[in-house]
């Protein structure tokens, strides 16, 4: 998508725009490189509709020539097996854990406040 995420992402986010503020987000990219530009640009609309400010980010390397057969949803087993070498199976499980500790957080705040 041209170094970013979906348009169909977009519209998704500003159709609920009321429901993200103050909510934390969690951005799982994967591509050639990790997807970095299109996370980054999805963390930049995320920070304009006011999501709640956390640096959740996981990036999926797919590797040269492994493009065309992601696209049509069959990951080679080497890719998997170079996620779980870089360590990507454990901080997308940290990652996902900081994301469940916050959303508490964010609960118990907005039940003090008496906006739950």
């Amino acid at each position: 998508y041209n170094w970013s995420f979906p348009a169909s992402v977009k519209v998704a986010v500003d159709n609920i725009f009321h429901e993200w503020v103050g909510k934390p987000a969690l951005v799982v990219s994967y591509g050639g490189r990790g997807g970095d530009k299109a996370n980054t640009a999805l963390r930049a609309v995320l920070s304009g509709v006011h999501a709640h400010e956390w640096e959740g980010r996981v990036e999926l390397v797919l590797g040269a020539g492994v493009m065309s057969a992601a696209n049509k949803g069959v990951l080679d087993e080497a890719v998997l097996e170079s996620w779980v070498a870089a360590g990507k199976d454990k901080e997308v499980v940290d990652r996902a854990g900081e994301l469940v500790k916050i959303v508490a957080e964010v609960a118990e705040k907005a039940q003090e406040s008496g906006k739950a």
